[in-house]
């Protein structure tokens, strides 16, 4: 089907109305309000069974309470140390209305060691759309623990060469 075009004359000296692309679709869509970033290289270590906080975290305040927060976390270089270890992740907040601490398990997604010789596995990304229901400082970050806490289990290890692994947390307000 061709669409012609309409000449100016044509409307009747009247001009169109702006749209939005909801009332083009009916789907009424957030806006990205804010987005903040940070890297870490810094290596981070446990054998506790219980979840501990790492260096890898970030801060933002939404600017309205209904507002939503997109959390990805790439979290990079995970080794486990020995025998049937494996590393279990957390997304951690403080800050929102419905309380502080581990808010999502990401359990033994992370990699896993079935020999007595230490094994990694790369590494993961973690994105989760969160409602903290507050206008005020919000820390996300990610949190591990060791699945057999006699063993150590690592995030940005590094062994050898001159290139650090890195890791990251990007958050972004979404707007209702």
């Amino acid at each position: 089907m061709a669409f012609s075009k309409i000449a100016a004359e044509n409307l009747g000296g009247s001009t169109l109305p702006a749209l939005a692309g909801g009332s083009l679709t009916g789907i009424s869509a957030g806006k990205i309000a804010q987005c903040v970033n940070s890297v870490f290289s810094n290596n981070n270590s446990t054998n506790s069974s219980t979840y501990s906080a790492t260096s890898i975290t970030k801060a933002i305040t939404p600017s309205a309470t209904n507002s939503k927060v997109l959390v990805i976390i790439n979290v990079s270089s995970m080794y486990m140390a020995n025998s049937e270890t494996n590393i279990d992740l957390g997304i951690s907040r403080s800050g929102g209305s419905s309380g502080d601490g581990t808010i999502l398990e990401f359990e033994g997604t992370a990699g896993y060691d079935q020999d007595n010789t230490g094994g990694g596995a790369g590494g993961t990304t973690i994105t989760y759309l969160d409602s903290p229901a507050v206008n005020s400082a919000v820390t996300y970050g990610i949190n591990f623990r060791s699945s057999n806490n006699s063993h150590n289990v690592y995030i940005n290890h590094w062994i050898r060469g001159d290139v650090r692994p890195r890791s990251s947390i990007t958050l972004m307000e979404v707007l209702a």
